[in-house]
């Protein structure tokens, strides 16, 4: 559940253009504090991430202030935001996450690419 909640704060932020949104969803991910394999939250992450790029916020900021804002609670996790920072592209991207670009009747949004395995 919070990490469809981190996808459609990802897609707000870029309907509003605000940053707002990425850092709602970047807290909703910290909440499960790695209870789940970090692994399976990583595409909930690249959409924060291309949001922040689309909005022309700071990704790395972004990342940061949140990983110190849950440092305390759940370094773990904390750790895994600025590790995905260094990240190559290609595993930041939305690709990676299984993810494109699209839009509906309230506008952008980001939707699981269909293939043979879905």
């Amino acid at each position: 559940m919070l990490d469809a909640f981190a996808v459609r704060m990802a897609a707000w932020a870029v309907r509003r253009g605000s940053s707002t949104p990425i850092t709602w969803g970047l807290v909703a991910l910290t909440l499960d504090c790695g209870k789940f394999d970090y692994r399976e939250t990583l595409p909930a992450i690249a959409p924060l991430y291309d949001a922040a790029l689309r909005v022309e916020a700071d990704p790395k900021a972004l990342f940061e202030n949140v990983a110190d804002l849950g440092r305390e609670y759940c370094g773990t996790f904390a750790s895994h935001l600025r590790q995905f920072l260094d990240l190559p592209r290609e595993a930041r991207s939305l690709s990676a996450a299984r993810l494109v670009e699209s839009a509906d009747a309230d506008g952008f949004r980001y939707d699981t690419i269909r293939g043979s395995r879905d």
